[in-house]
């Protein structure tokens, strides 16, 4: 859940007290309703004060973000707090991802990617590095999400004379567990998926949003990646990067084993059924 920084929605432990990981040392602040971090970079790098503005899980482990100074973008302080263990440790060793040295700074993240799956109808709004005038409807993943635009059904149960039970009077909102299959199936797979988008696509998505809702087709707004087939649309975007060289598609009637010549043992393979 991504939810606006408060006493109410932090759970990590901000106490005022110091630790260090990589060389670089952090004290996470707690003052009247406000959280920062204090962070002081190694070999005598400057020290930054960060506000923290937005969070991000709640169940098992919690992110926090930042505001950089330019426009809407939010950077991605460097750790992660495990809230059953009682822990800070560096972000990226709790996510499966490539190994990087030191502490990698993320800012813009949050603009660029992680908004599509972790808010309700985002727009980008990105017109340059710093130039990020990211909106979104809703923190979270809200109703409409999954159920599709909801004002009509809204302003319907508000009305008094449908205001009942009553199986006659149609419902102006997607039900999941009505559609066939496989639009049922696409309503997860919205964010539950690998994707490509040619360049329309990505410019209408950059200003305006994703255009699928929930009943669409969503192979009308991005091409998915489905097996070994489709290793190529995804070594286009990633290839190059540590990303793509830990990563490789199969088909679930294929013998896996031939994917351990990908970095050997950094190899993940993923297998997606249709």
């Amino acid at each position: 859940m991504t939810q606006v920084v408060s006493p109410q929605t932090v759970t990590g432990r901000f106490d005022n007290k110091e630790f260090s990981f990589y060389g670089w040392t952090f004290r996470p602040e707690h003052v009247a309703d406000e959280f920062w971090l204090h962070i002081q970079g190694s070999s005598g790098s400057p020290s930054f004060h960060r506000k923290l503005v937005m969070t991000t899980g709640s169940h098992h482990m919690q992110k926090y973000w930042y505001h950089t100074g330019h426009s809407r973008k939010i950077g991605l302080v460097p750790l992660v707090y495990l809230i059953e263990s009682d822990l800070w440790v560096p972000e990226h060793t709790a996510f499966l991802q490539p190994t990087e040295p030191g502490l990698p700074v993320r800012e813009g993240t949050w603009n660029k990617v992680c908004n599509q799956c972790h808010a309700t109808g985002s727009q980008l709004r990105i017109s340059g590095p710093d130039a990020m005038n990211t909106q979104v409807a809703e923190f979270g993943i809200a109703c409409e999400a999954c159920h599709g635009p909801g004002e009509q059904h809204v302003l319907a149960m508000l009305d008094v004379a449908t205001k009942r039970s009553d199986l006659a009077v149609p419902l102006s909102i997607v039900n999941p567990r009505h559609l066939p299959p496989e639009r049922s199936a696409q309503v997860c797979g919205q964010c539950h998926g690998i994707w490509t988008m040619t360049q329309a696509q990505i410019s209408s998505w950059a200003n305006t949003g994703h255009t699928y809702r929930p009943g669409d087709d969503l192979g009308a707004s991005r091409r998915y990646i489905h097996g070994s087939e489709d290793q190529h649309l995804f070594d286009d975007i990633h290839g190059e990067d540590s990303f793509g060289q830990m990563v490789k598609f199969v088909s679930p009637a294929e013998n896996i084993t031939h994917c351990c010549d990908r970095l050997a043992s950094r190899t993940r393979t993923v297998t997606i059924r249709k």
